[in-house]
């Protein structure tokens, strides 16, 4: 047995029209995309001033 996904068309801002997995909506897409950047960037180093 093959797990197949079904996708369907979004407009997503930002994006386009792009292929979204089927059981997602569009705001879970988004928060994936932008919870994944949010990870992927380092926070900034501040020096505390003697």
């Amino acid at each position: 047995m093959s797990n197949q996904i079904e996708y369907r068309m979004a407009l997503l801002p930002g994006f386009g029209r792009v292929r979204v997995p089927a059981h997602l909506t569009d705001a879970e897409v988004l928060e994936q995309i932008h919870g994944a950047d949010q990870e992927a960037t380092p926070k900034k180093k501040t020096r505390k001033k003697p």
